[in-house]
């Protein structure tokens, strides 16, 4: 996706990953190993480093620098004083990325700058038609689904749903955090509810120890095919083609998982053996509860909404439609 980040006087277009897990806007303002492009800042007149050191650490990776300001556009929208993180060292897990910097989506309470994010200062100046973001995740190919992924800001693009969109409420401002209900495996539900985090920076999903392995226990012939410090990845025969969906608070619909996303391929070259696309392990939430973490391989299915006032609460809430 394209972020377009404005300096004065020329206009300096880089690509971002826009992630609902985390509240930071980053990128680096010096050519760095691997990066796919970085801040000219001596070209920028608005520009304004404040000198406040600035560090983030993901699940797999981090960055640092210090704290800056400056004129933020994207998808021609203007934030006039965003602040960010002038980055100048990352970890080589960010060799190769093709996005230039990252672009947080959640909300401000876990911001390592204690600031709001580029879509709440957007929000707040009353730019937007609508206070709400949607993803759509394009798939691949295989499915005939060639739009494009896309990032819509103040709008819903109908090109991209059919059918209602049904919302569940946001349980805690930190990621976009929601409740989910039993998850339903080959038409049965099994385990418990749970604290759920929808991220669209994350490529996987990521269930509760308690929760992953009931989900697999539901799946005939599954086992696990590597254990470390508590976490497991699942194989299972894959004849078997197993239906996964996910439930959440406020309804009784059922998200099923695409078998194209659940299915990561074959455990190596020739098994008759599947890795699901459902990692277990416990993960914490920054108040220390476990979440689960909801990630591509459940959102490439669905056009997911992020409303700040959502329909009927005028409060923040989560909404899927099913994805054309």
């Amino acid at each position: 996706m394209l972020f377009t980040y404005a300096v004065i006087p020329a206009v300096l277009q880089l690509t971002f990953d826009f992630d609902t897990g985390s509240s930071d806007l980053w990128v680096p303002v010096i050519q760095l190993p691997g990066s796919a492009g970085y801040l000219k800042t001596d070209k920028d007149s608005t520009y304004h480093n404040t000198g406040a050191p600035f560090s983030i650490t993901y699940g797999s990776g981090d960055v640092s620098g210090t704290v800056a300001t400056d004129v933020v556009r994207v998808a021609g929208l203007t934030v006039n004083k965003q602040t960010m993180g002038a980055v100048t060292e990352e970890s080589s897990d960010f060799n190769g990325d093709p996005s230039a910097g990252l672009l947080g989506l959640g909300f401000q309470s876990i911001a390592e700058t204690n600031q709001p994010t580029v879509v709440e200062n957007l929000v707040a100046s009353g730019k937007l038609t609508s206070k709400l973001f949607t993803f759509y995740l394009e798939r691949g190919s295989q499915t005939g689904r060639t739009q494009g992924s896309q990032l819509s800001i103040g709008a819903i693009d109908p090109a991209h749903y059919v059918g209602d969109i049904t919302y569940t409420p946001v349980t805690r401002q930190s990621y976009w955090e929601v409740r989910a209900g039993k998850t339903v495996v080959n038409g049965n539900p099994v385990g418990d509810s749970f604290n759920a985090a929808i991220d669209t920076g994350t490529t996987l999903i990521y269930a509760p120890i308690s929760i992953g392995h009931a989900i697999y226990a539901a799946i005939p012939g599954s086992a696990i095919l590597e254990e470390k410090d508590g976490s497991s990845i699942y194989s299972y025969p894959c004849a078997s083609n197993p239906t996964v969906a996910l439930t959440f608070a406020g309804s009784n619909k059922q998200y099923n998982i695409n078998p194209l996303d659940f299915n990561l391929g074959t455990a190596e070259r020739g098994s008759s053996r599947c890795v699901g696309a459902i990692f277990v392990a416990d993960n914490q939430g920054p108040d220390g509860e476990v979440v689960a973490i909801v990630g591509d391989a459940f959102l490439k299915s669905f056009l997911s909404v992020y409303n700040y006032e959502a329909p009927g609460t005028g409060k923040p809430a989560v909404g899927f439609a099913t994805a054309k």
